[in-house]
């Protein structure tokens, strides 16, 4: 992993369960984001979040948040200064996979 980062590859890690404890555990870890649900973090109050994060953040390391279902939510997880977004309050899935996008490059 380490000659991965060296190359300039970045690597990014999916906490499904969304502990935040985890984090103490990364501090070494060559990893630069670190994907984590919604729910993991929309109770926290913001000062405790940004104090838990800081370490993280520190380092240069970044936050994926998914699961995202309300506008209230993507306003909250702006303030609170998250990297990336995903969810269905920013763009629902659809039935289709087969998007053509030489069509729409003119």
């Amino acid at each position: 992993l380490r000659q991965l980062r060296e190359a300039g590859i970045r690597l990014s890690l999916s906490e499904p369960s969304g502990s935040l404890a985890l984090l103490d555990r990364l501090h070494d870890a060559p990893v630069h984001l670190l994907r984590l649900p919604h729910a993991a973090i929309e109770t926290i109050a913001a000062g405790a979040f940004s104090t838990l994060m800081a370490p993280w953040r520190e380092r240069g390391r970044g936050l994926i948040v998914d699961h995202v279902r309300s506008i209230d939510a993507v306003s909250r997880l702006w303030d609170l200064g998250i990297d990336f977004l995903q969810g269905d309050a920013l763009a629902a899935t659809g039935p289709r996979l087969d998007y053509d996008f030489e069509q729409d490059a003119g």
